[in-house]
């Protein structure tokens, strides 16, 4: 049962139930619920995001020691040997269905979304603010990989998936900032490390900005709904602003981003039910 239990920590099932209500959203905003291509496409994207995640755990095993010992490879509760087979078993599965899907979105899993997957911790992670980006681009493009899967193109879905790029971004950015010291300790210069607290301060008040800038455009353009823009300003606008201007200051420590992170992942859940609003 305990082994069991590992598995599913290690698969980190809160982020595979984020791209699977992504990938739900995504498929009812365009009317394809119903599509006989929806259950290969939600396969591709949770067999990726499980063994992307597992493979994040291997190459950052020796910094999870110290940041973060008690996840499941640092404590020693599941073996390396274990979790590099469960991998590899995951991304076969992930290719195997893409196969299945129409050809936009086959070509975005295999030609896009793998090898980002696989090029981001060993080296994507490494450089300041991309590897944040590169992470917000992952989640956000599910929404235009449902479409590309489904109706063999994208139109609709441009807004989410900007919208829940931008977001996730700035939480990324948040969770580097708060991982400083074991990133310190193994050289990874990610952005909070080269350029310091202030200065991700600074990106992530003008990225909170931009993003909810960009956010309300769709409202202004008659294309969203007053629903949608009362949900933005409560659900979304309004705590990310409590956040990164009120939490976060130039004062503020590790642990204080360790709190926004672990906030920012609340509000990306908010998120989705803005999106649906549209």
């Amino acid at each position: 049962m305990n082994y069991i239990l590992s598995i599913l920590k290690i698969l980190r099932p809160l982020n595979i139930m984020l791209s699977l209500i992504s990938a739900i959203t995504a498929a009812f905003l365009i009317g394809e619920l119903e599509s006989p291509l929806l259950p290969y496409a939600i396969i591709t994207i949770l067999s990726y995001c499980g063994g992307a995640n597992i493979l994040n755990d291997i190459l950052d095993i020796h910094i999870d020691k110290i940041n973060r010992p008690e996840r499941i490879l640092p404590s020693g509760k599941l073996k390396i040997v274990e979790a590099i087979f469960i991998m590899i078993t995951l991304f076969i599965i992930g290719i195997i269905s893409s196969t299945y899907i129409l050809a936009i979105g086959k070509n975005i899993s295999l030609f896009i979304v793998l090898p980002l997957l696989i090029l981001y911790t060993p080296i994507l992670k490494k450089i300041p603010f991309i590897g944040n980006l590169v992470i917000g681009i992952i989640i956000g493009i599910v929404f235009i990989f449902i479409e590309g899967a489904l109706l063999n193109n994208i139109v609709h879905m441009w807004t989410p998936f900007l919208l829940a790029t931008i977001l996730s971004t700035i939480r990324e950015l948040s969770k580097d900032a708060e991982d400083v010291i074991g990133d310190s300790i193994y050289n990874f210069q990610t952005f909070p490390k080269k350029f310091g607290l202030i200065s991700t301060l600074w990106l992530l008040r003008f990225l909170s900005i931009m993003l909810c800038l960009y956010a309300i455009f769709p409202w202004i353009d008659g294309h969203y709904s007053i629903i949608y823009l009362v949900l933005l300003i409560t659900g979304i606008i309004i705590p990310l602003f409590y956040n990164i201007f009120y939490i976060l200051n130039k004062q503020s420590i590790y642990s204080d981003y360790s709190i926004v992170s672990k906030n920012l992942k609340g509000i990306t859940i908010v998120g989705i039910f803005v999106i649906l609003s549209t």
